[in-house]
């Protein structure tokens, strides 16, 4: 569930160079293995389609859960912030947590 950023796709090698926020150095994979994330804007209207241990699964390699109150799917809140990490803050009636894109679909 770690997000990065495709700097280059490699057709000799069929490979995708991913850059990830913790390393300084592209990864090669395979394209099977990354499935596009949603990039979503500040502003955006969004919904938890993830349950709160599948949510906080996600988070574990990008620092863990962190958030004011448990998440529920169907849930609407707003973003307010795309972290460094490329993970969101989402702001929701009761609190603001920071979740992994793919917890979410635009409202």
């Amino acid at each position: 569930y770690q997000i990065g950023e495709i700097k280059f796709i490699d057709r000799s090698r069929d490979g995708c160079h991913v850059l990830f926020p913790s390393r300084t150095e592209t990864l090669i994979l395979h394209p099977q293995l990354c499935s596009e994330v949603t990039l979503f804007k500040v502003g955006e209207r969004v919904t938890v389609v993830t349950d709160l241990p599948t949510a906080k699964k996600m988070m574990q390699p990008l620092g863990g859960w962190t958030g004011t109150f448990d998440i529920r799917p169907g849930q609407e809140g707003q973003i307010t912030e795309i972290t460094q990490d490329f993970c969101v803050i989402v702001k929701f009636s009761d609190g603001s947590v920071r979740l992994h894109p793919a917890c979410l679909v635009s409202a």
